[in-house]
């Protein structure tokens, strides 16, 4: 079996930045299962139910993995989210990534 980085069960680890006034909020958890993954993403809308998007990305031990863009430009915002956690070599995480829109629009060719 391949060797993975995870998380600590019950650790949630944030990283915030703004660009051109959006704000971005990543919130990264350990999740063994999909239905986890589904809870911490259901979590991260209730808690920023006002943001723009919450864009999830999971990856499983197991190889399963997902992504979606929550109304970002296609393949915007998912999917480089789940290549951040392929190249770190995490495995049994869920990314959330909450935008707050700042007024500018950040899609391809937009910055």
């Amino acid at each position: 079996m391949e060797s993975y980085i995870t998380m600590r069960a019950g650790v949630e680890a944030t990283g915030e930045f703004i660009d051109r006034k959006s704000r971005f909020i990543a919130q990264l958890v350990h999740v063994e299962t999909e239905q986890e993954a589904a809870a911490h993403q259901a979590a991260m809308r209730a808690r920023h139910f006002d943001a723009r998007h919450n864009v999830p990305a999971w990856i499983l031990a197991d190889g399963r993995e997902r992504a979606s863009d929550d109304g970002e430009p296609q393949r915007t915002s998912g999917m480089p989210t789940l290549e951040v956690l392929r190249g770190a070599n995490l495995r049994d995480v869920c990314c959330v990534t909450t935008r707050y829109f700042g007024g500018t629009l950040l899609g391809p060719g937009k910055g």
